[in-house]
């Protein structure tokens, strides 16, 4: 349910200077009063938890991003509206976005400004627990932990601080310090993975705000086969070969992707009989397409290589089954949701052994080295060639599936709220 109302209110002197003072990236954002915003709804009883989704319905070639992120705090909304029966969320976001039929069944707020509209609910209580689902120091998501008594922010990854390029050594200290001071001030941190816990604990330094693990899950529309009909559907709208390499993920850097042509190119040139390779996410990173883009060219790759970009979320299923191998070389995840969307559809996985990719995979995947490109090759070889071994890789990934799904995330998510409310 998507509910508007209107403000026509301003902000108290000391927390603008607080804004301008700690995140000045905000202050144009909050000094907008006027516009549509909703009203809090005082619904069922428990906790009323606001959830910033200021993220959600961007649109890239007029297609709604869906990445990991999209799907974490859009299937976490979901689960704890229909499946936590002392849970009332409300997710705050952008008036302008694209929403998905299903999220739109919750408690949707429309804001021209996601960060007023909910100090202005902090404010008049109608929410008592604030919920950050992406820490990210560069947008002024941080803002409203000013007037938040109790607040969850989630810590989706470390990669801006770990990876080269992402930001200057100058912007990198900034966004950590906001970071540190965010984390401290909350009631509660959440985690992907004990990697995302370590790489935090280290780079952030001692910070004892409580920390919880809530991995992702996997939507159970990925499971379900699609139809003969369904598959030469996507293959003829994408243009497909019959056999195919998937890689699903926004091509950055640390996605690593000039590996696996590299990978690929190595069993082609002795006359190893590889599919094309797919790799599926969008393509507005300048950095990650650059290298990809001078991957493909430098070991001719363009003839056996489809960058598809950013696709339509009800063709991933259909897509994924289309796969003979799904590979994930990544330098770097802070969870690897694709990993468990492929197990599901019924792809053998090669994976990278960096980060929480090893505690995501358990058994059920090929797991090498992505750094050294001849190890991904073979494991690459010996997974398409070695039909035992495919058959026990399908058949372990869809038992590892099992234990990822998004009820358990928002229980488990649920249950931390539940601790912060009754530690006041």
């Amino acid at each position: 349910m998507i509910r508007t109302g209107s403000l026509r209110s301003t902000l108290a002197r000391p927390a603008k200077f607080l804004l301008h003072e700690t995140f000045p990236c905000a202050a144009a954002a909050l000094a907008y009063a006027g516009g549509r915003f909703a009203s809090g709804r005082l619904g069922k009883p428990g906790a009323r938890v606001g959830i910033d989704g200021s993220l959600l319905g961007r649109v890239v070639n007029g297609k709604p991003i869906v990445t990991g992120l999209e799907r974490y705090i859009e299937e976490l909304t979901v689960h704890l509206s229909h499946g936590q029966s002392d849970m009332d969320p409300v997710l705050y976001v952008g008036a302008s976005g694209q929403f998905s039929n299903e999220l739109r069944s919750a408690n949707i707020h429309l804001a021209q400004s996601v960060p007023a509209a909910i100090c202005r609910d902090l404010g008049s209580h109608a929410i008592n627990l604030l919920h950050i689902p992406f820490a990210d120091p560069s947008l002024p998501v941080f803002f409203p932990l000013h007037y938040a008594r109790r607040s969850v922010i989630t810590v989706l990854d470390m990669i801006p601080f770990l990876w080269p390029g992402y930001l200057s050594p100058k912007r990198a200290d900034h966004f950590l310090r906001r970071l540190v001071w965010a984390s401290k001030r909350a009631s509660a941190l959440l985690f992907l993975s004990q990697s995302g816990v370590d790489d935090f604990e280290r780079i952030a330094g001692p910070v004892d705000t409580p920390k919880y693990i809530t991995p992702m899950g996997v939507d159970q529309r990925f499971s379900i086969l699609a139809s003969e009909y369904a598959l030469d559907a996507v293959r003829t709208k994408y243009k497909l070969p019959e056999k195919m390499i998937i890689a699903v993920g926004r091509p950055f850097a640390h996605k690593n992707y000039p590996a696996l042509i590299a990978a690929v190119a190595s069993l082609r040139s002795r006359e190893i009989d590889v599919p094309h390779v797919v790799i599926i996410g969008p393509t507005d990173n300048f950095d990650g397409m650059k290298g990809l883009n001078e991957a493909i060219k430098e070991h001719n790759a363009a003839s056996w290589t489809a960058v598809l970009g950013n696709v339509d979320s009800d063709d991933l299923p259909a897509l994924y089954q289309c796969a003979s191998l799904f590979v994930t070389p990544s330098l770097y995840e802070g969870f690897g949701i694709p990993v468990l969307e492929a197990m599901a559809s019924g792809v053998p996985v090669v994976s990278s052994n960096a980060a929480s990719l090893p505690e995501v995979v358990g058994d059920a995947g090929f797991v090498v080295d992505a750094k050294r490109p001849d190890q991904l090759a073979w494991a690459i070889d010996r997974v398409l060639t070695d039909r035992d071994l495919r058959q026990e890789l399908v058949k372990k990934g869809h038992r590892r599936v099992a234990l990822f799904t998004w009820q358990e995330t928002a229980r488990r998510t649920a249950d931390v709220y539940r601790a912060v409310l009754d530690g006041d």
